[in-house]
């Protein structure tokens, strides 16, 4: 059964860049490490510097905790198209 979500994607900014791609993407790994260790809020980590979010709700509180950080700005981007992921499927080998 395949099941489709909308993941809402916050992007941070970074005004300035950091010197190296790794450093960017290490600053964007601790921000969600922080999102789920500080606030119980999930997030997925799709490019150096975009966060997924399985619910507004989510991406919202995110935007708000994040929006403290001397580093980047965080912004929320649409994102109408879904992300497909096999689950509960039971007929593989059928």
């Amino acid at each position: 059964m395949h099941r489709t979500h909308i993941m809402h994607t916050v992007k941070l900014i970074y005004n300035p860049e950091p010197r190296t791609q790794t450093l960017k993407e290490t600053v964007t790994f601790c921000a969600s490490l922080e999102l789920y260790t500080q606030h119980g809020i999930e997030s997925y980590q799709n490019s150096a510097s975009t966060l997924l979010f399985t619910s507004s709700r989510d991406a919202t509180l995110a935007l708000i905790y994040l929006s403290n950080s001397g580093s980047f700005t965080p912004k929320y981007i649409s994102n109408d198209e879904p992300c497909h992921t096999v689950a509960n499927d039971t007929s593989y080998g059928a």
